[in-house]
């Protein structure tokens, strides 16, 4: 389940969100599944393993 979503770029291309995953009654460990999403203007999203 996605528990936090967060802005982290916005261009003519797209805009780019980083969205950190786990269970949601659960404290933030640092530990937790983290996604790079790209909303693209045709429409079309990318998600991958976010890399720091």
């Amino acid at each position: 389940m996605a528990t936090r979503v967060t802005e982290v770029g916005s261009g003519d291309r797209d805009t780019a969100f980083k969205v950190i995953c786990g269970p949601a009654a659960t404290a933030v460990t640092g530990e937790e599944v983290a996604y790079r999403l790209e909303v693209r203007p045709n429409d079309t999203r990318l998600v991958e393993p976010w890399q720091e």
